[in-house]
């Protein structure tokens, strides 16, 4: 059934492996998963591998976890619904630019939803990881999955599962605009205050000023990029 990994991104390629055996029915809805031990085994791939594919397929609605009890296939006709919707915006959009437009179309809206409905805990996380980042970019690092943690719990705090989903199946192609940005001089140090900004939105649960906080963000990210607004 399961087959070594061969690929780079080993996440992707355990994710496709398991999906295709859902779809293809040898999983079936309220099948318990071998554990993450015996699937890295058969594999022959390291557990944080099958740990970060699993988080992905649940995200995507294909698996649940249940405390105590393991990972289980849920019903997956909702998520070849957020799978279809991810992929349509992103059909024949491979640019950086196509993909700063779609980006604003999901997450200023996102920050909206967050600023309006985060709670105390979203806000301390968000606080977090914008510390670990100044952090980064104080000792002259980039804060590349800092920056993409930060997107990630405003999604979480959007509380709209849909939209953590969706973002989580285009977050490669957000990767390859990120990884491009934050090596502009000066962007870095440029992202953190934005983000702040965007945070203290959050902290304030106004919405309005949150998305064009986004806004703001996306834009001058994009016109560093390509030289326009």
């Amino acid at each position: 059934m399961l087959e070594p990994v061969k690929k780079k991104r080993l996440y992707e390629e355990i994710m496709q492996q398991i999906r295709s055996l859902i779809i293809d029915g040898k999983f079936q809805p309220g099948d318990k998963l071998p554990s993450e031990r015996d699937l890295a085994t058969k594999l022959g791939v390291a557990r944080s591998s099958v740990r970060e594919a699993l988080r992905a397929l649940e995200l995507l609605g294909y698996l649940e976890s249940r405390q105590g009890e393991g990972t289980f296939i849920k019903n997956h006709s909702n998520a070849d619904i957020v799978e279809s919707m991810a992929f349509f915006i992103l059909k024949e959009k491979d640019t950086l630019d196509d993909l700063f437009e779609v980006r604003e179309i999901l997450e200023c809206e996102m920050a909206c939803l967050a600023a309006e409905r985060a709670t105390g805990d979203d806000i301390e996380k968000l606080e977090e990881i914008l510390a670990k980042a100044t952090e980064f970019v104080t000792a002259g690092k980039i804060p590349l999955a800092e920056d993409s943690d930060f997107h990630n719990a405003l999604a979480e705090a959007s509380r709209n599962d849909i939209l953590m989903r969706v973002m989580h199946t285009i977050a490669d192609f957000i990767r390859k605009g990120r990884e491009g940005s934050l090596t502009i001089p000066g962007r870095p140090h440029k992202s953190i205050k934005d983000h702040y900004e965007i945070l203290q939105a959050v902290k304030e649960q106004d919405g309005n000023k949150a998305r064009e906080a986004m806004r703001k963000h996306l834009k001058t990210v994009k016109k560093e990029l390509f030289g326009e607004a």
